[in-house]
Order: structure tokens, then C-alpha cells, then sequence
């Protein structure tokens, strides 16, 4: 019956589903129609069982489904293709072992660090990228190059050191990605005495523009903590995506005690600033059905500001049509935000689907969305906050001599943080169980100690970005407040990182294990989704008794 609300009343969840199906058979098997008809017929037949609205509604849920999956097949298989061919360039540009020319424009923001003989080492990703060689250019669009160039001093003119938006020629050695996880991946190696940018004109694109605009909130962001550095690169790693900043070693704690996702510009964020600029707007008098007005534009700003990762596209995407729903006389509903996002994410680039951060994006929410509520009230039942929960009801409306105000007061208190920590609980859970066999899958490390990391990182990374947006607006009128309030965040950042250095030196915290085979991933979503149907069936309102409330006449 559930499943039959869900697909009748919902249609869009089921054209999700199959759109996402036709994308991985497009590109995984490419245009093999014996695999698409098989494929649509299954998704027929699950979605002529799933609604039970009559066989007509069963019916045109169907062919919405079939037409949809087939849709997607052939685009992907097509998107497939062009991903393949350009792939197989860039191998056997790789397997020659020569010099390769490329050019292409830096994204995704640059990271330095020191490396030997005097020389820093930067860091950052190509796109746009074209092979130069002496036939031509070949045009790969569609790829990624991660690039490692040698070069002078980034305090040096800008003339000689990489930046983000710029366009930029290469020429060094390709070589393969060394993850058995992530082997589509190359990288080109290369030093400046090599390199040449292309133009001027590039600085004055919409990139180039971001990252100025981003460099100068990174130094609001810093202002009173110089002398922090490891703290001050994390504060602006969360709040402006500078990941490059963080030292290797924090960079491994933060990964084996499982935090490492707060440095993801991702829902989170999103959501915080968005709850920032909210609170300004409803104090500006903005009608609640017009916020999406003001901040629909100044979201895109930041996601695009950040690099446009599609974690933060799920997240701009959810938060827009949140707030056009009131505009439009709707209430809002998450599983069908997320289900709009990954359609038109995917209708946007099929390819995406094999991106590492749109899996994680959005398996993390799936799980949050149908376990986090579940698990949060089946720990409330476990630790008696259902019973005092009404128990503080019967005894404020039914009053007696135990209805003290101090007492009413004290148990109000309790159930609030009882449920605060519950709720946090629940979270982290279902985002653990969710993320855990992907992150054996990609990484290889199954990471129990991040249960107990989530539970103190997660508040204090929402307190640092709080303080850091505060800083970054309170900057422009008063530069001392500026200070004061990155202090705070300064702080509050360094008891995080101590939180997620103790988690990962935990005694058998973090376990290195190999990939586990795909039937495992399918058994052990199969089985979150059993427990999932489980929990909502067994949540039972539990029975009080308020006779406790009247003491006994004495005899």
C-alpha cells in the first residue's frame, strides 16, 4: 500500500526511478536494444504493480515510465559514446610515453604547496580540454585533466602562476590514475618553463570573475587569524570550497574519521546560507511566497562562486523549488524535489551519473529522507522520550500536585535536548549505513568511528559557517566585528579538528578493506530498504497512564 501511495500520488518519484535506470543502461551498454526493451519492460511491469489506482492510471503510469527510460537510454548511449571515443584519445595519447601539448581553462579553484629545490607545486583540474599535436587539435570536451605543474611562488606577479578561469597551454606527461576505483582518471605532469597562458581575455570570464570575488571573501575570512593557519584554511575550505588548503595530514584524519564530507560544498551549506539570507529577507518584510525572489539569485551566485559541484547542484536545485513552492501555492515535499533534481541534473549531462560526487550526493539524501525519521523515533522509544514526551502533556493539562511549573519546566527541558540529540543521532546513522558501502566501494575504508565523530563534528561545522558568514557580512560594515567573529569560528574549528583527529586514532576506528563485489551494494541497500518499511511499520504511539498524577488520600 505504501508503495502504491508513493508511485500513484508522486508519479514523478517513478519517472526518477526510470530515468535513472535508462541512464546507467545507456551508459553502460551503450545502444544495445535487446538491453533497453528488456529494461523498459521491467520497469512496466514494476510500475503496473506498484499502482493499484485502477488499471487505466497503471497503464499510462507505465508507458510515462517505458517513454522515459528509453528517452534517457538513447541519450546516454549517445553521451556514452562521445565519452568513450574521446577517452581512448586521451589513452593512447598517454601510451605513447611522449610530450603532449593540451590546452584547456583551470576550474575548480588551484591548491599550492611547497615542493624541493625551491620550486611550489599547484594543483588543479582542465576543461575545455584539446590535444595539440601536429594533425590538429582534437577536442575533448567531455574529459577532466588533473594537472600538477612546477612553477614559482604564487606572491609572484600573476603573469606566472596558474588561476582559476584563465586559459592555459601544456605541454608535459600524461599518465594514468593508479586508483583501481577511479581508473578513467588521467593526470599531466608538467613545470612552467613549459607552459604558457593563452590570453589576457580570460581573466574577464564569469570564472575569473567568481574566483576574484571568492579570493577576497578567503581574506575576510582570515583577518585576525593569520597566525592560525590550519584553522584558517579549513574555514574557508568549508565555506568557499578551498580544499587544496588543507595539509595532507589533516586531510587524512578528516577522511578516516569519516568528516570529511563537511568540505564538500553540499546541502549543509547550502542550507545555512540559505537560513542566513532568509533571516535577512523575512527582516526586510519580504512576503514568505516572494523570498525565492531574492535568494533564488544569490544561491546561484555562491554555488557557482564554489565550482558548481554536483552536490551543491542537488542542493541549489531542492532549495529553489522549496521556495517557489509557496509562490506557487504548493507545500513543499522532499523526495519529490530530490527526484526533480537528479532529472533535470541528468537531462542537463548524462555523464554525471558516474561522477563520485552525484552518487554520494545523492544516496546520503535518499537515505536521510526514508531512515533518518524512522531511526530518530525508534531511538526516542529506546530511551523513554515518547513516554516522558507524554507524560509532560498529561501532567500539563491534567495538572495535580506533581504539575509543578519548575517540574513542567525541567521535564520540557529534557525532552528538548533528549530529542535534539536523538534527531542528530538518527542523522548520522542513516547518512553511516547510507554511505558505508560506497565509501568501501570508492575508498576502500569502512569507518565505524565516524558515528561518534558525525554526532560533535556536524554541530560545530553548522556554528563555523554560521560565524563565517556572519564575518564575511559584518566585514564590509565593520572589519573589527569581522575579527571578533572569526575568533569564534576559529575555535570552534579548532575543537573540531581535535574531535576528528581523536576519532581517526581510535583503536580499530578505521579498517582497510578491498572493494566489496556489486551483489553486496545491491543486498545491503535491499536490506536498508526492508528496514526502512520495517520501522514505519512498527511506529506505535506508546500508552501512558496519568494516574501517577493524583497522590492517594491518605487513610
Amino acid at each position: 500500500m505504501a508503495a502504491s501511495a508513493m508511485w500513484s500520488k508522486r508519479p514523478v518519484i517513478g519517472a526518477a526511478v526510470a530515468y535513472v535506470l535508462g541512464t546507467a543502461g545507456g551508459l553502460h551498454y551503450g545502444g544495445i536494444w535487446q538491453h533497453t526493451l528488456a529494461a523498459a519492460a521491467l520497469v512496466a511491469m514494476t510500475a503496473f504493480w506498484a499502482s493499484r489506482a485502477g488499471v487505466r492510471h497503471s497503464l499510462h503510469l507505465s508507458a510515462r515510465c517505458c517513454v522515459l527510460l528509453l528517452l534517457a537510454w538513447a541519450l546516454a548511449a549517445r553521451a556514452g559514446a562521445e565519452l568513450t571515443r574521446q577517452f581512448e584519445s586521451l589513452r593512447a595519447a598517454a601510451d605513447s610515453r611522449g610530450q603532449v601539448r593540451v590546452r584547456g581553462e583551470i576550474v575548480n579553484g588551484v591548491s599550492c604547496r611547497p615542493a624541493s629545490r625551491g620550486e611550489f607545486r599547484y594543483r588543479f583540474a582542465l576543461r575545455k580540454i584539446a590535444i595539440v599535436g601536429s594533425d590538429g587539435r582534437r577536442a575533448l570536451g567531455r574529459l577532466t585533466l588533473f594537472v600538477t605543474w612546477y612553477g614559482p611562488s604564487p606572491s609572484g606577479s600573476r603573469e606566472t602562476t596558474p588561476r582559476t578561469g584563465e586559459l592555459w597551454e601544456f605541454r608535459g606527461r600524461l599518465e594514468h590514475g593508479r586508483r583501481p576505483t577511479l581508473p578513467n582518471r588521467h593526470f599531466l605532469v608538467t613545470r612552467a618553463r613549459s607552459s604558457r597562458r593563452l590570453s589576457a581575455e580570460s581573466l574577464s570570464s564569469w570564472r575569473g570573475a567568481c574566483e576574484r570575488y571568492r579570493r577576497r571573501a578567503a581574506a575576510r575570512l582570515a583577518a585576525g587569524i593569520e597566525a592560525r593557519r590550519t584553522e584558517t584554511a579549513l574555514i574557508q575550505a568549508m565555506l568557499l570550497g578551498y580544499r587544496g588548503e588543507i595539509p595532507q595530514a589533516l586531510n587524512r584524519a578528516f577522511r578516516n574519521s569519516g568528516t570529511i564530507h563537511i568540505f564538500a560544498i553540499s546541502g549543509m551549506h547550502v542550507v545555512v546560507i540559505a537560513g542566513i539570507l532568509s533571516f535577512v529577507v523575512a527582516r526586510c518584510g519580504v512576503p514568505r511566497n516572494f523570498w525565492v525572489l531574492p535568494l533564488a539569485p544569490l544561491l546561484a551566485i555562491y554555488i557557482l562562486a564554489t565550482g558548481s559541484q554536483p552536490s551543491a547542484l542537488r542542493a541549489g536545485i531542492m532549495a529553489l523549488l522549496y521556495l517557489v513552492a509557496p509562490l506557487l501555492g504548493r507545500r513543499p515535499d522532499t523526495t519529490v524535489t530530490l527526484a526533480v533534481s537528479a532529472l533535470l541534473l541528468l537531462a542537463a549531462d548524462p555523464l554525471q551519473l558516474w561522477d563520485l560526487g552525484f552518487v554520494l550526493s545523492f544516496a546520503v539524501v535518499t537515505g536521510l529522507i526514508v531512515l533518518a525519521a524512522p531511526l530518530s523515533r525508534l531511538l526516542n522509544r529506546y530511551c523513554g522520550l515518547e513516554r516522558l514526551a507524554l507524560d509532560t502533556e498529561a501532567m500539563d493539562s491534567l495538572g495535580g500536585e506533581a504539575a509543578t511549573a519548575g517540574a513542567l519546566r525541567w521535564r520540557r527541558g529534557m525532552l528538548r535536548v533528549g530529542r535534539y540529540m536523538t534527531e542528530l543521532a538518527g542523522v548520522s546513522l542513516a547518512a553511516w549505513l547510507t554511505a558505508t558501502p560506497l565509501t568501501a566501494l570508492y575508498f576502500g575504508l569502512f569507518t565505524p568511528a565516524s558515528l561518534l565523530a558525525n554526532l560533535l563534528v556536524v554541530p560545530l561545522s553548522f556554528v563555523v559557517m554560521a560565524a563565517a558568514s556572519v564575518s564575511l557580512a559584518a566585514a564590509s560594515l565593520a572589519p573589527q566585528l569581522g575579527m571578533a567573529v572569526n575568533l569564534v569560528a576559529c575555535l570552534c574549528t579548532w575543537v573540531m579538528t581535535s574531535i576528528a583527529q581523536a576519532a581517526a586514532d581510535l583503536p580499530g576506528g578505521v579498517w582497510r578493506i578491498p572493494p566489496p563485489p556489486p551483489w553486496t551494494l545491491a543486498a545491503w541497500y535491499f536490506g536498508l530498504a526492508c528496514l526502512a518499511v520495517r520501522l514505519r511499520r512498527a511506529a506505535r504511539p506508546a500508552k501512558v497512564s496519568t494516574s501517577w498524577l493524583v497522590r492517594e488520600p491518605e487513610p
